[in-house]
């Protein structure tokens, strides 16, 4: 019988056939333009009023973009720049929409930055930067009642929507596409998707297009409470996240939307930076009935064995850990390595990625691009070029020079 998550890396494979870096998808917007800051300032006149929203769009775009290109991880390093900091980054700014009187200027705005001056800016502060992206996924708001029924028109429909369309998701590192719920989505269908029916889920998505992340929200009394649901360009999808909605409902649903949004950009940022895939704070894994779990295809956990194997690490998670090697006396030089993998399918590379982990003297491997045929990746590796293809013809590998690159090929 087919799993779900097999279905699902085939459905990747079907609907979104490449991830790429610094060539994004052309439905995605550029990586360095923020979209939907929203202003609303009070001054002495509007043109100062209008002169005091602009800068702040820029100092709030500024943040978010800084935010968007470093794993987060590194959030806490993120400089806080001067007026005048932020000003030399800027290359042009937008407006949505906008309302005004003799004092008071309201806006969504959107501005564009540097990509070479923010990049030398985050550069000079250590900071790393991962500007590759993943294919643009589909993402489904869907809204239930307290019988798990998908509601048609409420407030909490509006919401809900509303939360979604104030994020900025064209931009994004792991973009995504919002699209309206079809009348093939009801109680029944929903319930069998969220419990693992493949059928199921294949027909939404061959209705809706794919990868398919589905995002439900329910109100559960003062919480407001997500899930999302389905694939994206990491793996299966199982999020979930409750927000307290303090008296606010629209509120609560901008905020859980934007959280949302958040953990599916740091699980792209964590695949391609080699982190653990963190859960995002105030989240927590689903039951085993739930219909899918948290994959962990991030990077190598180092261990105190010289070899250990991939190994199942409980509830569900999976960490595809690479070895850590004994410390010699006189370790050799590492050389940094630039090659494409070959395979066939997301299987393939997943496969592909669990033995380059097996490896002994691959260290810091990354993923640069990933498509369904190949990945650009690069790593260090402690040892000769011989000694190099003999280790990756005992994991199944072939290791051939190529045009500017080594090629790898699975067997």
């Amino acid at each position: 019988m087919r799993s779900f998550f097999h279905f699902i890396c085939l459905a990747i494979l079907v609907f979104a056939p490449i991830a790429v870096q610094g060539d994004p998808a052309q439905a995605a917007g550029s990586l360095y333009d923020v979209d939907k800051i929203d202003v609303d300032v009070t001054a002495a006149n509007a043109v100062a009023a209008q002169k005091k929203a602009m800068a702040e769009a820029q100092a709030k775009g500024a943040q978010v973009l800084f935010r968007r290109l470093v794993p987060p991880e590194a959030h806490d390093r993120l400089p806080q720049l001067s007026s005048a900091e932020v000003e030399s980054l800027v290359t042009g700014v937008s407006i949505g929409s906008e309302r005004y009187s003799t004092t008071r200027y309201i806006a969504s705005l959107g501005v564009s930055y540097s990509e070479a001056g923010v990049q030398q800016l985050l550069s000079s502060y250590g900071l790393p930067i991962e500007d590759s992206r993943a294919m643009e996924i589909k993402l489904l708001p869907v809204v239930i009642d307290q019988s798990g029924a998908p509601l048609n028109d409420s407030k909490l429909v509006k919401a809900w929507t509303d939360g979604w369309n104030s994020v900025d998701l064209a931009h994004a590192v792991a973009p995504a596409d919002l699209v309206k719920r079809q009348g093939v989505l009801d109680q029944q269908r929903l319930s069998e998707i969220l419990n693992g029916n493949i059928d199921a889920y294949e027909f939404l998505q061959n209705e809706i297009g794919g990868p398919l992340v589905i995002a439900i929200a329910e109100q559960k009394g003062e919480t407001f409470s997500t899930r999302l649901f389905g694939a994206d360009a990491v793996s299966e999808v199982d999020l979930i996240k409750d927000v307290p909605i303090r008296g606010d409902l629209d509120a609560a649903a901008m905020a859980a939307a934007e959280q949302d949004f958040a953990a599916l950009q740091d699980r792209w940022k964590s695949m391609q930076s080699g982190a653990a895939t963190a859960m995002p704070e105030g989240s927590e894994p689903p039951s085993s009935g739930g219909g899918g779990n948290w994959f962990n295809f991030g990077g190598r956990q180092q261990q105190p064995e010289a070899a250990p194997a991939p190994r199942n690490n409980g509830g569900g998670w999976f960490n595809f850990g690479g070895r850590q090697q004994q410390q010699e006396e006189a370790p050799p030089p590492a050389e940094y390595i630039v090659a494409r993998v070959e395979f066939q399918g997301l299987m393939g590379w997943q496969e592909a990625r669990s033995r380059l982990a097996n490896v002994p003297g691959i260290e810091r491997l990354e993923v640069n691009s990933l498509s369904p045929q190949g990945a650009s990746i690069t790593f260090d590796y402690a040892g000769s070029l011989n000694n190099l293809q003999q280790d990756l013809a005992q994991n199944g590998f072939s290791f051939e020079p190529g045009q500017g690159e080594y090629v790898l090929r699975a067997y």
